[in-house]
């Protein structure tokens, strides 16, 4: 329903730029690489391995594709860009604030869960994410910002670094680290004290890992003493992963179709290829705690080409200098946020 009522009104705002010009412009190489990734979802799901949720999974890649290709044909100026950033940190900061004031009351979940993301892995995920937006248009428009707006975002970071805490992800922790860096590292050309600011965040950030997320170094002891102290319970999913891309390797199992790989069809698989099948090193789940090995089992070598030209492309995309400009621009939404030279 949101997603219709952004639509609609991405229509009316277009309509009142003008029909020719408020559509983005001539169709470019974007468009292109956005339209197979959506008609390569009909193409995979033709020719899934298994059958089960690959078709009516297509809803979702075409939700999350379009949204892209709206904002990136939007035509949004500065002023539009300035209110996404601010609706990513009230929204999540709202979720957030009501995830953490569940906690102060009985619950059977570790961590926590934002309402509207669900397990504690997602929504510390989808935390980071909005880390990296809040923190970058913070950084990108502090000059311009009132000492109230400068305080409001530093507020929201600063509860959404508390959430990172309690959640006890090590990859969202050491992800939230590393955004710190790289963002402090390419402002620092701009602004000294950003990085200062940066270095002073980092160690507050590192400091309050190590002395109150307690469920994190529970984590660590359990991935320390288990076989595999590096991957821990990822090492079965990993493996169920590339066994599903080694049979069928072009087009995978099918979109969302994880799920539906038993331990009976790995055997089928394995003893196809003269292997044995071992059940501590092969287990099921919704998808196997990785982007690229998930994409491998459901998508294929295909769909790993889509994701990675995606990927790829976002990121020469948003580091490309503006053409006959003294800025730098992140262009990726065809938008974003100016970097003085």
């Amino acid at each position: 329903m949101l997603f219709g009522a952004y639509v609609f009104a991405w229509v009316i705002n277009r309509k009142q730029a003008g029909w020719k010009a408020g559509f983005g412009g001539r169709w470019d190489a974007w468009d292109s690489l956005f339209f197979i990734w959506i008609a390569s979802a009909y193409l995979l799901a033709s020719f899934a391995g298994l059958h089960k949720n690959e078709w009516h999974a297509i809803g979702d890649l075409w939700r999350y594709v379009c949204v892209a290709w709206l904002l990136k044909r939007s035509g949004y100026g500065d002023r539009e860009w300035r209110a996404i950033y601010v609706a990513v940190a009230v929204s999540t900061l709202v979720a957030t604030l009501e995830a953490l004031a569940a906690l102060t009351f009985p619950h059977k979940y570790a961590g926590i869960e934002l309402h509207s993301v669900g397990h504690v892995n997602h929504s510390a995920t989808y935390i980071v994410i909005s880390i990296g937006a809040v923190l970058s248009g913070l950084v990108a428009y502090w000059p311009g910002l009132s000492m109230r707006a400068r305080g409001a975002g530093v507020l929201t970071l600063f509860v959404l670094g508390v959430a990172i805490v309690v959640a006890g992800s090590r990859a969202a922790t050491l992800v939230s680290l590393i955004i710190i860096v790289l963002v402090g590292a390419v402002w620092s050309r701009r602004s000294k004290a950003v990085l200062l600011a940066m270095a002073l965040v980092l160690a507050v950030f590192t400091t309050s890992i190590q002395t109150f997320d307690k469920d994190m170094h529970r984590k660590n002891e359990l991935a320390a003493a288990s076989p595999n102290p590096m991957l821990n319970e990822r090492y079965p999913l990993w493996n169920q992963a590339i066994a599903a891309w080694r049979a069928h390797p072009w087009f995978g199992v099918g979109l969302d179709n994880f799920e539906a790989i038993d331990a009976g069809t790995v055997k089928r698989w394995l003893a196809e290829r003269g292997g044995n099948y071992d059940p501590a090193a092969y287990a099921g789940s919704s998808h196997a705690h990785s982007l690229y090995l998930t994409t491998l089992a459901e998508r294929g070598s295909v769909g790993m080409a889509v994701i990675l030209a995606v990927l790829i492309g976002w990121e020469l995309r948003c580091c490309a200098p503006g053409r006959g400009t003294r800025t730098r621009r992140c262009t990726g939404c065809s938008g974003g946020v100016p970097l003085r030279r």
